[in-house]
Formats: C-alpha cells, structure tokens, sequence
C-alpha cells in the first residue's frame, strides 16, 4: 500500500508534509482504513506506475485527464492560499528583474525553462498562451526542460533561460526557500486551473467518501507552523469533470498548430 504527496515535497518542507500525512493517516485509521505508517518518496509520482497500490497519491492534471483517467478514484485537490477560487491554481511566467512585460508576444524569440513536456503548469498552460500568436510557426528561441520548477527557476536566475513557466504554489515555496528566486518577479499569470488531483486507486472507489472525509480533517487539525509551511488552507472534493477544461484547452491548443514548446 503506497501513500504519496510528492508533488509539492521540497526537502525544506517534509516535516510540514510528514506532519499532514501523519494527520491524514489518524483520520484514515478511525474510519478503519489501514494506511502506510509513511509516505512513499521513491518516486516522483506514485501514482505512474504502481496504481493498482495507491491508497493516496497526488499528480498533474494534465496526465490525470490524458492516461490516468481510468485506472483512478478522484478525490480532490488541496485549497492552497492563492489568489482564486479554492482548490484552484495556475502558473506564473517568471523573468529577471530587468525583464518588463505583461504581454505574452514579448515573449517571442526568447528561450524558456520550464520543468518536463506533458506538464499542464510548466508546458501545457504557457502553450495555451502562446498558441493563438504563433500561427503555427516556432515562438520562442529555445525551450529547455530542467527536470523542476525548483530547476527552471535557477536557470532563469542562472541566465540560461530568459523566463520559466511554473505553477503557483511552488513559486510561493522558491520565494520561501529557494535563493535564486530573490533575483526575480512575475511577469504574467496564465487562467486558472483544476488544482493537481489527490487520487486513489480504483479499487478504493467506495472508500472515496471516507478519504476526503479524513483528508479535509486532517487539514483543519494539522498544526499552524505546518500549515503556513505548506500554504495550505484546506481540501476541495471535486468530480472529474472539474478538468474537461483541460482536456479542452490541450485540444484547442493542438487545433492551431502548437502541440509543443517551440
């Protein structure tokens, strides 16, 4: 049995992570799901490869609505304290402080960092920007996925990009704990999302009630220093319909002509 919330896991916020997991795991116990006395690290996502194990996991919309659908239970997605309606997020185009713009056609010729192709917050919601200006044709100068956002940051910071794409709430941990995050603003944000989807296995569907039941207490009981670590302010159920928006904006963006970072 495999519990993951790796998605927003930076090393300077696991206790804050450990202490939520630790809440989330009490609840689980009292509605008598046996739950891992751990979270599962070793891998980025659990949710890619070991589904048919998953009690708990969190992953990216985009490859939520495009392979996963089928084989997972949606639960929700976190409430984190950003500027849009609750369980909701998006991404922020970030730039050196000698960079000046709120339009995104300033931004043709220039060479992004952004985290890895198929990411709705790094790749997915720049290119939906970016689409109805480029005709098709090539955009940008160069696009170099890093591995992160943590990574795409410190190439714009480190002057190997011009500017990243990231989502929201790992900008809110870069300017918490990251150096190279000082050096640089926001730019422009792109339209709100379906946060990133806390799912289960299928198997689990008719404990769903349960889960969220335990999830958004454990939130409300998990303690303020941990809270404020993680930005957390509570948990969103949602339907899986809540992301046909992303399946929309992917297509759309495919119809003119810019099914990638280019």
């Amino acid at each position: 049995m495999i519990a993951s919330l790796a998605m927003y896991d930076w090393p300077e916020v696991r206790d804050a992570t450990d202490a939520l997991w630790t809440e989330i795991r009490s609840a689980l116990l009292d509605e008598e799901i046996a739950a891992p006395e751990q979270l599962d690290r070793s891998a980025p996502d659990a949710t890619s490869n070991r589904s048919e194990h998953l009690l708990l996991g969190q992953t990216c919309g985009l490859p939520y609505i495009s392979h996963q659908f089928h084989h997972l239970s949606l639960l929700g997605s976190f409430h984190f304290d950003l500027k849009c309606d609750p369980g909701d997020y998006y991404s922020v185009i970030v730039g050196r402080a000698d960079a000046l713009t709120s339009d995104v056609s300033a931004l043709r010729g220039s060479v992004v960092a952004f985290n890895h192709v198929g990411s709705q917050s790094g790749d997915a919601a720049l290119r939906q920007l970016i689409a109805p200006l480029a005709n098709g044709k090539r955009f940008l100068a160069d696009a170099i996925p890093t591995g992160s956002h943590r990574d795409s940051i410190c190439a714009v910071a480190g002057g190997r990009a011009d500017f990243c794409c990231v989502d929201a709430v790992s900008w809110s941990l870069a300017l918490d704990h990251e150096p190279a995050a000082k050096n640089l603003h926001v730019l422009l944000t792109t339209p709100t999302s379906p946060g990133l989807p806390l799912v289960t296995r299928q198997h689990n569907k008719d404990k769903v009630p349960a889960l969220r039941r335990s999830i958004a207490g454990a939130i409300d009981r998990l303690d303020e220093e941990s809270t404020r670590s993680l930005h957390l302010l509570g948990f969103r159920p949602r339907s899986s319909i809540d992301y046909d928006v992303l399946a929309h904006r992917a297509q759309h963006t495919i119809d003119l002509g810019y099914p990638k970072l280019r």
